[in-house]
């Protein structure tokens, strides 16, 4: 289970080259930082495309990077996988060959984008006491283990 806790009146604004030496410090996502675009409101881990070219995933499209470097099969991937952070005109997740991404966590803050301005807040884990787990026997009936077939070999429709 995942959980984070939000400092009440934590909300600080960020000044958006201060933002961008935070994100440039940071390990980022392809463990080379990162950066906001204040032009797209966005923020986007850098990508060395010649470190990926030896990745024999032909289906892999890299999430939160600027899609000016994608190649045209990525650009149509990231749209039909609906990745970025963009809602529609009625708050609905967009689909788009040029996502956008509008929050980053570095240690103990929270940074959102917002109307062009970069926002901080104090956050911390939630740390739960017990870990989920299923019901006593396991969670696959007699039926499916057996496979639908046996259910209409017994003539039980």
């Amino acid at each position: 289970m995942y959980g984070t806790n939000v400092l009440a009146g934590s909300r600080q604004e960020v000044d958006a080259d201060e933002f961008n030496r935070l994100l440039g410090n940071m390990e980022g996502r392809y463990g080379e930082g990162a950066f906001y675009d204040p032009e797209r409101g966005s923020i986007y881990h850098n990508y060395d495309r010649a470190l990926a070219e030896g990745d024999s995933d032909t289906s892999y499209v890299p999430i939160g990077i600027d899609p000016r470097n994608y190649s045209d099969t990525e650009a149509l991937r990231a749209a039909h996988m609906g990745i970025g952070h963009q809602l529609d005109e009625r708050g609905r997740a967009m689909r788009s060959r040029n996502p956008i991404y509008t929050n980053e966590r570095i240690g103990n803050k929270m940074y959102f984008v917002d109307d062009g301005k970069v926002y901080s807040y104090d956050v911390q884990d939630v740390e739960y006491d017990s870990t989920p787990s299923f019901a006593r026997g396991g969670a696959v009936s007699p039926i499916a283990s057996h496979g639908i077939g046996a259910l209409f070999a017994k003539g039980n429709m």
